[in-house]
């Protein structure tokens, strides 16, 4: 083989570009369900991790911020100790 042609691996010398395209098309229809079922399986997965970063984002802060709420005014009261007195003043 001469150093400029190029070797096509697969057994498609000899067919058209149109011939290929009608079988790939033929094995498409000819798999459609499973084509079906990857498809909706992939569409509810990305859903799926969007509700469920919505629902992350809201459930958080509701369940930090009241503990932090009643446990601030506990720790308030105190009298400040050391350097924290005086970086931030009451």
């Amino acid at each position: 083989m001469a150093s400029n042609q190029v070797r096509i691996i697969g057994g498609t010398e000899g067919r058209s570009a149109l011939t290929e395209l009608r079988e790939l098309v033929g094995e498409l229809v000819a798999s459609r369900d499973l084509l079906s079922q990857l498809t909706i399986r992939d569409i509810k997965l990305r859903y799926k991790q969007a509700v469920m970063g919505f629902g992350w984002a809201l459930l958080m802060p509701i369940l930090v911020v009241p503990p932090g709420a009643s446990s601030g005014s506990r720790y308030r009261a105190r009298p400040a100790m050391g350097w924290a007195s005086r970086a931030w003043p009451a």
